[in-house]
């Protein structure tokens, strides 16, 4: 026992009385002896000054605020916490209220969710049973977000190392340069050696076949172009979609240029058409390195993890919209009967102020991704910069630390948490989460920390002074 329910129990709100040295937390779970779910608010204080509703209009009329002190019961201290309902076989129900004097302990999740939470995603905090969830509840869209530093990044991977234990395939779009998920990947092979692990590079080597590129995307990558130029290159590539050469769809580079020839003669443009495959040439050979005739960018057919390394390429944006296509085509011919599709970086992809050709491809990915037993993963410092029509496509969200307009992007998701509760989600500790989900899957948002990893984070936070513990000729130190 934790403590016990004080007096008066009013407006969906009642205190606790625990021991002093018993540590809680704004958003801990709490469960009374006849089931009633609890989350603690904040501590009451003796002076009604230091009412968060009316504490900010006190301070601003510059009024004298006596100091705070904690409610306390001799050795005991007092908390307000919501009543969020009676928690019956794994469902939560609205309605009644715990008796005073009836005693509390922390919550087990297994009272909470209901279905069959089978799979291990982390512990509820500051204390609390293990938080489990649904294979349905870990196959919707999601997204994982925080601000740099905060355990997003690690939360991403120790989900992908649950999906890939239960052999489940993970496509990886890494397009942070710090490359920590390729990282990642080199120590999962050495962990978990039975997981086939694959790190792609597009290049020369492994190219993108010219013709997978749409004509607003091809556009793009030919870099600045004249008028006549840009009329020229459409009008060869609607000429090759409508008729391509040799009766199939795969034209070549070679099949772009001489066709752009052909038109230019026709149209009396011979030069518009012979500076327009200069430049084009000039691009494929020294900057679309990535294009190329033929290739098979993608066989799903081994399995394991995928790593597709974008960090450092010149078009990562439209480079991983294509890679979401082929993901698509190798589910719709059933080689590849499912998988989950992790985004680093997505406001980059899938940016919310820009136009860009490769957000139209990653939006219906997103909405057709369901239908083919693939799980998009979406996972960004910046959730306000996300497409928003790509945002409210995703199911589940992982909310670290977040602050300013990134808080307010998410904050419509966060209805089932009390105000006050909100305004901690800037201060939350690295590696804590509020999950998010629908209501017939987790009933209220949920505070956690990950667990379940096997492997060492790749890129914790570092102490720089430890960096340079011990280096000598550096100066005085103070």
């Amino acid at each position: 026992m934790l403590g016990y329910i004080g007096s008066p129990v009013e407006f969906r709100e009642c205190p606790v009385v625990v021991e002093e040295e018993i540590e809680l937390n704004p958003g801990a779970m709490l469960i009374t002896e006849r089931g009633y779910v609890l989350r603690v608010i904040g501590p009451r204080y003796d002076s009604p000054d230091h009412d968060p509703e009316i504490l900010a209009e006190k301070v601003r009329m510059r009024m004298r605020i006596p100091r705070a002190e904690p409610r306390r019961t001799g050795v005991r201290l007092t908390w307000v916490c919501e009543i969020l309902g009676r928690a019956r076989d794994g469902r939560v129900e609205l309605g009644g209220a715990p008796a005073p004097g009836e005693e509390v302990r922390w919550a087990d999740p297994a009272d909470l969710i209901s279905g069959e939470a089978t799979y291990l995603i982390g512990r509820l905090w500051p204390e609390g049973g293990e938080l489990r969830l649904s294979g349905i509840s870990l196959s919707q869209p999601s997204g994982t977000f925080g601000d740099p530093g905060t355990g997003k990044t690690y939360k991403a991977q120790t989900n992908a190392e649950l999906f890939l234990r239960n052999r489940v395939p993970v496509i990886v779009l890494e397009m942070s340069p710090d490359e920590e998920y390729s990282e990642w990947a080199r120590r999962l092979r050495k962990a978990e050696p039975e997981i086939p692990v694959h790190l792609i590079e597009i290049d020369r080597r492994n190219p993108i076949p010219i013709h997978r590129l749409r004509p607003e995307e091809l556009l793009e990558a030919a870099g600045v172009l004249t008028r006549d130029q840009e009329d020229l290159l459409v009008a060869a590539l609607a000429d090759l979609s409508e008729s391509p050469p040799n009766s199939g769809s795969n034209w070549t580079r070679e099949d772009l240029y001489r066709r752009i020839t052909d038109i230019a003669k026709r149209q009396n443009r011979e030069t518009v058409g012979a500076n327009l495959n200069a430049k084009l040439r000039y691009r494929m050979a020294r900057i679309l390195t990535f294009l190329g005739d033929k290739g098979e960018v993608f066989d799903p057919s081994g399995g394991g993890l995928y790593v597709f390394r974008l960090a450092r390429h010149p078009y990562r944006e439209l480079t991983a919209a294509v890679i979401c296509t082929l993901i698509e085509e190798a589910a719709l011919s059933r080689r590849l009967p499912g998988g989950v599709v992790l985004i680093d970086e997505a406001h980059l992809i899938v940016p919310a102020d820009r136009d860009i050709p490769s957000r139209h491809r990653v939006r219906y990915f997103v909405r057709l991704a369901r239908h083919l037993g693939i799980v998009p993963w979406l996972i960004s410092q910046s959730p306000r910069s996300i497409d928003r029509q790509v945002f409210d496509l995703l199911r589940f969200l992982y909310i670290f630390a977040l602050s300013g307009e990134n808080l307010a992007a998410v904050r419509d998701r966060l209805s089932g948490l009390h105000p006050r509760l909100i305004e901690q989600i800037p201060l939350l500790p690295t590696g804590v989460c509020v999950l998010v989900g629908p209501r017939d899957l987790v009933p209220f948002p949920l505070f956690f920390r990950a667990e379940g990893r096997r492997t060492e984070h790749p890129s914790p936070t570092r102490d720089i002074f430890r960096v340079f513990e011990g280096a000598k000729g550096h100066g005085k130190r103070s």
